[in-house]
């Protein structure tokens, strides 16, 4: 739908030489039959066109393989985001169903938190669902100020605006159009490596007290009151095709940073504007001094810890690791914690071939020992995931998620807006 990203571009150069390459073969079989059968030139036996024709079907097999194998993983994605008619009524669907799942959660009362986890597809879904739940959540949300969740949510915003600082991003608009062309727009890289780690470990534990003060305090929803005001706690995203994005969802980067930007889509940390006292909040007063305050419609990324398990190769290896997944924090913010987990397979006839990685995408919760030795430890990528759940909440858990726990930097250098 847009500019082809670098790390899929060997794959979609080779796929238009295959076309071609099809093509060419098709109407050579089909002109070499015509003069064969018309008894045009005697020189062409029907050995050379049995060839041809061999030839001809080998390649259309690989190709409806090929299409086949594509269609599983990207084309359910490239159907998700499109805005064809025929498709809208299908993403509505899937989207209501989801929502509908996390309101009948949420009304039991029997929840203290809810970790969303997406694959794939998924990961996307879940994404709009984090968006669209908190819109609605947020509609009924007065804070007052100097209440305790005030002050959460103050803190959250100074520790944003601080990742942000880190991070080098300019908080202000952008000053491109979503039709310019990409290189109008490309991301500049000026974080600071000394002070991004603490400013993105205190973000982290911001949110999470901000998600506790939500999950505190009641509310009620079409007349039922509900001990908790918000409860996704976590965004968990594996084998995500949003690091493709400029070229799924949007026509180019430029039109992805305004989608962005214009709050289309989540920002971690969220999009902050400037107030009148020189701070910068994703929150605003309802009325000059009323005391009461809300947060903005696309804000989610304040209480919700984002994390994106990827296995991304490089453009060269397209067949190693996981082609469709790869880091998020370049265009859906510094907040968003990337683990590269780097999955081999340990057992099977692949290993023995030398091709332990070899298209990894529906790995990333596949213990290769279970069933054989229960007391191994898990692989480095399932324990990147069950750290990513911490379903106890504990602060070392989430420590280990970090790059420099892991002994690995980050896999994308953190952009700044110009």
């Amino acid at each position: 739908r847009g500019d082809v990203p670098a790390r899929v571009l060997i794959v979609w150069l080779l796929l238009w030489c295959f076309a071609l390459i099809f093509s060419a073969s098709a109407l050579v079989t089909a002109w070499w039959g015509l003069v064969q059968l018309l008894g045009l030139d005697p020189l062409l036996g029907s050995g050379a066109l049995f060839g041809w024709t061999a030839a001809t079907a080998g390649l259309g097999g690989f190709g409806l393989a090929a299409k086949s194998f594509l269609t599983k993983y990207f084309g359910d994605v490239a159907r998700y985001v499109s805005a064809a008619p025929r498709n809208i009524k299908v993403r509505h669907e899937a989207r209501q169903r989801g929502l509908k799942l996390l309101d009948e959660l949420a009304a039991t009362n029997d929840y203290e938190r809810i970790v969303l986890v997406g694959h794939s597809l998924g990961s996307v879904l879940a994404h709009d669902l984090v968006m669209l739940a908190w819109s609605e959540a947020v509609r009924s949300l007065s804070i007052k100020a100097g209440s305790p969740l005030h002050q959460a949510l103050r803190a959250c915003e100074s520790a944003s605006d601080q990742l942000l600082d880190a991070a080098g991003y300019r908080k202000d608009q952008p000053k491109f159009l979503r039709d310019d062309p990409s290189k109008a727009c490309r991301y500049g890289y000026q974080a600071d490596p000394k002070r991004m780690p603490a400013m993105l470990q205190a973000y982290r534990q911001a949110q999470r007290v901000l998600f506790k003060a939500l999950a505190d305090t009641p509310t009620e929803v079409r007349g039922r009151p509900r001990k908790s005001a918000w409860l996704i706690s976590d965004l968990i995203t594996l084998g995500s095709p949003l690091t493709h994005a400029e070229f799924l969802i949007a026509r180019n980067l430029c039109d992805l940073r305004m989608t962005v930007s214009m709050r289309e889509a989540l920002q971690c940390p969220p999009v902050m504007e400037q107030h009148r006292d020189k701070t910068w909040l994703f929150s605003y007063e309802q009325t000059k001094g009323s005391g009461q305050w809300r947060m903005s419609h696309a804000a989610a990324m304040g209480p919700v810890r984002w994390t994106n398990l990827h296995d991304a190769a490089g453009p060269l290896a397209f067949w190693l690791g996981d082609l469709i997944s790869g880091p998020l924090g370049r265009d859906f913010g510094p907040g968003v914690v990337d683990v590269n987990v780097g999955i081999a397979r340990t057992h099977g006839w692949l290993r023995h071939l030398g091709l332990a990685r070899l298209f990894t995408h529906t790995l990333y919760w596949k213990d290769f020992l279970r069933g054989i030795d229960h007391k191994t430890a898990p692989p480095p990528h399932v324990q990147a995931l069950r750290d990513a759940l911490n379903f106890l909440d504990e602060d070392t858990v989430e420590d280990r998620l970090r790059p420099e726990a892991r002994g690995t930097s980050s896999a994308q250098p953190i952009p700044v807006v110009p």
